[in-house]
This record gives structure tokens, C-alpha cells and sequence, in this order.
């Protein structure tokens, strides 16, 4: 298992320097999460090596979720305020996503 960490965590530290040298435009998650994809498709990583940490990460998900249960609670008068703009760009923003999913599955669909 602790072989399995090492993949993982280079691809999370390559994706804080590209997160770094981008002003933080993207975070360093994402990038990180790109860089694992890019390495399990090109197989410099094999799947079977991280997969128990893998496993255990996403058995153990729900604490990844407490720091921002905690700033929610600390920053409620901050939702409060703007609550009326947080609902109207998530609801415009998941119109949004699926419209553009849509209309490229249905490019995609066209092309093959």
C-alpha cells in the first residue's frame, strides 16, 4: 500500500506546481487528477499498484468532507448574505454544464 501513495502524491505535487504557475486558475486537485489519468493511459502507473489506496481513500471519503462542513457552519452569515446569488449561478451553472454536455455527446454521437 504505501507504494501506491507515492504515484498519488507526485501527481497531487505536479499539480500544485502547475496550480502555482497558473495563479491558482485551476486548483491543484484537478491538475493532480489529470496527471494521474495521463499516467494510468500512458501506463507509467499501473492500476493495481495504487488501487488499495484508492480503495481506502474513497472508503474513508466522508472525513475529505468535514473541513468544509466545519467552514460552512463558521461562514453562515457569509451564505446568508449571498444566498440569492449562490442559487442563481449554481442553478445558471448546472444549466449551463448540461446544455455543453449535451450538445458535445451529441457531436461525439454524430461522429462515430
Amino acid at each position: 500500500m504505501v507504494k501506491g501513495i507515492l504515484p498519488i502524491l507526485l501527481c497531487y505535487l505536479g499539480g500544485l506546481i502547475l496550480s502555482t504557475l497558473l495563479n491558482g486558475v485551476v486548483s491543484a486537485g484537478v491538475f493532480g487528477m489529470l496527471l494521474l489519468f495521463v499516467a494510468l493511459t500512458l501506463k507509467a502507473c499501473k492500476p493495481t499498484r495504487i488501487e488499495p489506496v484508492a480503495r481506502f481513500l474513497l472508503d474513508n471519503l466522508l472525513l475529505f468532507f468535514l473541513p468544509a462542513a466545519v467552514g460552512i457552519i463558521e461562514f453562515g452569515h457569509l451564505l446568508r448574505n449571498n444566498l440569492w446569488a449562490i442559487c442563481v449561478s449554481a442553478t445558471l451553472s448546472t444549466i449551463w454544464i448540461l446544455w455543453i454536455t449535451g450538445y458535445l455527446a451529441q457531436k461525439w454521437e454524430k461522429r462515430t
